[in-house]
């Protein structure tokens, strides 16, 4: 096999980072992480220690992933962090709900309503994988499902 010539990695998870830190730098002599001649690992590490789901999936969306491809405009690695930090110590919902607000209430933001991003938070906790679902059946889907599909739809 030939040994890895390049490469250059960013996480915004400081376990993640110490863990490909680990692995790779044997192969490489140098750290992945490389910015300038010096090692790097995540300025902002936001998913470090976030365990809730929802929390993750919904500063997921404030960076950007599938459902909102780029992120929310104006919520980058070091305002997110600076979100997380602010309610972090906040019970589940109350939580998710003041994320959400401050989300849709960012600078430049073009989702309206709290309720939205949630939403789009869900649609990745429910994202269909070949086992189910990755964390757990939505229950909201199947009250979904049963007021709203017919026989044509199910």
């Amino acid at each position: 096999k030939e040994p890895i010539k390049s490469c250059r990695l960013y996480t915004g998870q400081e376990t993640a980072a110490n863990l490909i830190e680990a692995i790779i730098r044997p192969k490489l002599d140098r750290s992945p992480f490389e910015k300038e001649g010096k090692g790097r690992v995540p300025d902002y590490p936001i998913f470090s220690g976030v365990k809730d789901p929802m929390v993750r999936a919904l500063l997921a969306v404030c960076i950007g992933c599938d459902a909102v491809p780029g992120g929310v405009k104006g919520m980058g690695p070091k305002a997110t962090s600076e979100l997380i930090s602010r309610y972090n110590a906040l019970p589940g919902p109350i939580l998710h709900n003041k994320l959400a607000d401050d989300i849709r209430n960012a600078k430049n933001a073009v989702i309206s309503e709290g309720e939205a991003v949630l939403c789009l938070a869900k649609s990745l906790l429910y994202e269909k994988t070949n086992n189910g679902y990755m964390y757990g059946a939505p229950d909201e889907l199947e009250r979904f499902i049963e007021n709203f599909a017919d026989e044509k739809t199910v």
